[in-house]
């Protein structure tokens, strides 16, 4: 079990959540897939398959996106050439890029059983290899040819005209924003803006040049896979997000094979899916919070899990913030980041081949313990949906953190919160930072940092914070000492903090006096101890105040001693405290890593100082080391953090460490 730590008023504890989500773990959706080559006419392309590792291709050294040019290739989308060559800087006519907009919107299967059809273009003959795809794509409005009855299919397509038949694919365009005058600014716009960016991982300036297969295949990659396919709603004049892939529309699980029961976005309505396939066994198979499915024999396995995950910690007399913090912490404890997938290394393979998307299902997280953020979160549902508790899948983008994201919302008291198990999950405690949060708070813009977007139309607001027990402290007579606590930065708004969370108390002694005992006043506060200057505590879920009781050195009792007007003894204590300002130093550990600082530089007894490190670029903040002085830090592992100021000179530094973008959690 690790350690409960609450939030940090601060910032997010040592930066973890960095690399929790990232847009890697959607990309690699698409090496678990089988396509069909986009065949060329005859002799262009190789057979679809033949190649699945780009270094395979005698050329390979001349390919500059291999990520994707594998990935499509293994897929069959693009195949190489008889000599066993990619040729990536080729360039592809509009005819074959019909026939991977085909592939990509309606499946391999489908696209090879189109037939012919009269000609909407003066230029295209019925009996032309591509007339099929390009009549499909003109009847969906994806294409339009040039205007003079043309289509061009000889041409070199370019990235503008491939980014718009792929926006047109996910959904855009509906209201005509891609046609006219001004058709490749608006499409560039729009491919290139946060959460769709088909164009981007590429080295393009210019837009309106042919493009090469190694760019199509970045392009294609993209569009599979970053974002979210959308219905245009005339009622409220806005695009829908349906929370689908074109990935999962076309191929669905398994390579190719729809689950039953799925429903295709074609179908979908303004109001959302039909809850019949959220989180509901139809037919033989159980679908999560993600519309992915598994069998029903896995899904017991689930609920004999949540039976016994319920038997560990919840107990009777629980009201349902109990029960969501257990759970919560649960999940934490139990659940582990799955970094092999969200690294995208090709090591990574699924424990049961029928799941492609395991990481994604909370069943991965219930029984293999390793999942990604849409695992931590249908998990949480499932388990809260088992208490009766009302708990929603919720999505959307983290534009910082380069990808799509998702947790949840909980109902508590008739008010809705958000709750983010992902993040919280910490590799040595438990965080509290992105517990019951409210939209404000969730979204980033009360910490600046990690902001978030999400749908905010499809989901109940929730307009506050969930109001945590306040912890607080006073002492007999200030001439005598103070108190500094963790509860000092570990609080959710002022002195508040989480149920169940050590709250460590120090009596800090003046000169001429020494500590006495601790008093709790209201709250029913466990203390450890109540003779020692250092004690903790497990916060109640109720606000608690404690006293720490002090006297002169060799007086009685505190309760029993008072401070005898004009007495000598606490004129000296005073006057010392008054006049001892104490040095500061903060430094770093490497000057070229990063900087560190203090305000103010120097304090006396009591004062609060609060330290501050920036990284420089390529590092990022480690934690804090006191060197000297005996304070205590509110948070080692944020980068912005204070303590109470000793009775002698202090000394803190500041670790950097190099900045790494995959392996750690």
């Amino acid at each position: 079990m690790r350690t409960h730590m609450a939030k940090a008023r601060f910032g997010r504890e040592g930066n973890r959540p960095m690399v929790k989500m990232k847009k890697a773990a959607s990309l690699l959706l698409a090496l678990l897939l089988v396509f069909v080559a986009a065949a060329a006419p005859t002799g262009q392309l190789a057979s679809a398959g033949q190649i699945s590792n780009y270094a395979e291709y005698s050329d390979s050294g001349s390919i500059t996106y291999p990520e994707a040019v594998e990935a499509l290739s293994g897929l069959g989308v693009l195949a190489g050439y008889e000599d066993n060559t990619f040729r990536p800087g080729r360039n592809v006519t509009r005819a074959e890029a019909s026939k991977i907009i085909c592939y990509i919107l309606i499946g391999t299967e489908a696209a090879d059983a189109l037939k012919s059809a009269p000609s909407s273009f003066n230029d295209v003959a019925q009996a032309h290899w591509a007339n099929p795809c390009i009549e499909y794509c003109a009847s969906k409005g994806i294409i339009a040819g040039y205007g003079d009855g043309r289509f061009g299919p000889g041409d070199n397509v370019t990235a503008a005209q491939m980014a718009k038949m792929l926006l047109a694919s996910i959904g855009y365009g509906a209201c005509g924003e891609f046609e006219g005058a001004s058709w490749m600014s608006n499409t560039l716009g729009k491919a290139q803006s946060k959460g769709i960016e088909i164009l981007t991982g590429t080295r393009v300036s210019d837009f309106s040049a042919p493009a090469t297969r190694e760019q199509i295949a970045q392009y294609t990659y993209n569009a599979l896979t970053i974002p979210n396919m959308v219905v245009w709603d005339s009622a409220s004049g806005e695009y829908k997000d349906i929370g689908v892939t074109l990935l999962l529309k076309s191929f669905g699980e398994n390579g190719g094979e729809k689950p039953a029961g799925y429903v295709d976005p074609e179908q979908y309505n303004a109001e959302g899916w039909s809850k019949t396939y959220r989180n509901e066994l139809v037919d033989g198979l159980y679908y999560n919070s993600c519309g992915y499915a598994i069998k029903e024999s896995d899904y017991r396995d689930m609920l004999s899990k949540r039976a016994q995950i319920y038997s560990q910690v919840i107990v009777p007399g629980m009201d349902d913030y109990d029960k969501i913090q257990a759970i919560h912490d649960w999940i934490c404890d139990n659940i582990t980041y799955n970094n092999a997938f969200s690294d995208h290394k090709s090591t990574w393979k699924p424990t049961k081949s029928q799941y492609q998307y395991e990481h994604q299902l909370g069943w991965a997280g219930l029984i293999l313990g390793t999942a990604v953020c849409a695992g931590y979160s249908d998990a949480f549902k499932f388990l809260l949906d088992g208490l009766g508790i009302e708990c929603i899948f919720i999505y959307g983008q983290v534009p910082s953190q380069g990808g799509q994201h998702a947790w949840n919302l909980v109902k508590l008291g008739g008010s809705y919160y958000h709750v983010d198990n992902t993040w919280d999950d910490q590799e040595s405690y438990i965080s509290y930072f992105y517990f019951l949060d409210s939209d404000a708070t969730i979204s980033g813009k009360t910490q600046n940092e990690d902001y978030r977007e999400w749908s905010r139309s499809k989901f109940p607001s929730c307009p506050k914070d969930y109001s945590f027990p306040v912890v607080s402290a006073s002492v007999n007579d200030p001439a005598y000492g103070g108190v500094e606590g963790s509860f000092i930065s570990w609080g959710k708004g002022q002195y508040a903090t989480v149920k169940g969370t050590t709250v460590y108390l120090r009596a800090i002694v003046r000169p001429g006096c020494e500590f006495d005992f601790w008093e709790v006043v209201s709250g029913g506060a466990a203390l450890k101890s109540i003779d020692s200057p250092n004690t903790s505590f497990a916060m109640p879920n109720s606000n608690v105040h404690v006293k720490a009781n002090f006297k002169q050195q060799g007086a009685g009792p505190a309760s029993d001693s008072t401070v005898p007007e004009n007495d000598p003894a606490s004129d000296t204590a005073n006057a010392d405290h008054s006049a001892a300002e104490h040095a500061i130093t903060v430094s770093a550990n490497d000057a070229e890593r990063g900087t560190a600082s203090s305000t103010p530089g120097a304090a006396i007894l009591g004062d609060t100082v609060s330290i501050s490190a920036v990284a420089n670029e390529g590092f990022e903040f480690g934690h804090w080391e006191v060197v000297s002085g005996g304070v205590t830090i509110s948070d080692e592992n944020s980068p912005d953090a204070e303590f109470m100021m000793q009775n002698s000179d202090v000394s803190v530094k500041a670790h950097f460490e190099i900045l790494f973008t995959s392996g750690n959690k």
